[in-house]
């Protein structure tokens, strides 16, 4: 989805899931990627159900992207991935990488387009303004853990709608 493409889209709320029809066919699509840069990808599904209502291309986006970011820029051979549900059950989606963290004064600047700390030749590589649209059209809440020296922890809580009615 382009920046064009989300403009006016306000996203299609369909029931799936999104471990065995988002995060597992990402991941095996982006492996060649972490295979060259010789990054190990790790997957721990910690739920038995992970069917959720809500924009699926949105969320593809969402998991996409951050997955892509973590092999590009984790400097450590691995990342970690995982799927769980909170005490209210919400699913969380969570990505770590290794690489070059931020400082704390930088975490709302990089949702920014265009984005640039200059600790990377493309300005837009991260593309993490995508991310933070895609969260707000799927109503999902985005978190950002990040130091200099640990790289990031992204999770990402998709709320339980399942209650609600339609």
């Amino acid at each position: 989805m382009s920046e064009n493409d989300s403009i006016h889209y306000w996203g299609n709320r369909v029931k799936f899931d999104i471990y065995h029809q988002v995060i597992v066919p990402i991941i095996e699509e982006l492996k060649p990627l972490a295979d060259t840069r010789s990054i190990s990808i790790h997957l721990i599904n910690d739920t038995k159900e992970s069917s959720l209502e809500g924009d699926k291309v949105s969320i593809e986006e969402i998991v996409r992207k951050l997955i892509e970011n973590a092999i590009k820029f984790s400097s450590d051979r691995s990342i970690e991935i995982s799927l769980s549900k909170n005490f209210s059950g919400s699913l969380i989606f969570r990505i770590k990488d290794f690489g070059q963290g931020l400082t704390q004064e930088f975490i709302e600047d990089m949702f920014l387009p265009f984005f640039n700390n200059n600790s990377s030749s493309n300005s837009d590589e991260k593309k993490l303004s995508d991310v933070k649209r895609c969260c707000n059209i799927s109503n999902a809440l985005l978190v950002v853990e990040t130091n200099k020296k640990s790289g990031f922890k992204f999770t990402v809580i998709f709320p339980d709608d399942s209650e609600k009615s339609v």
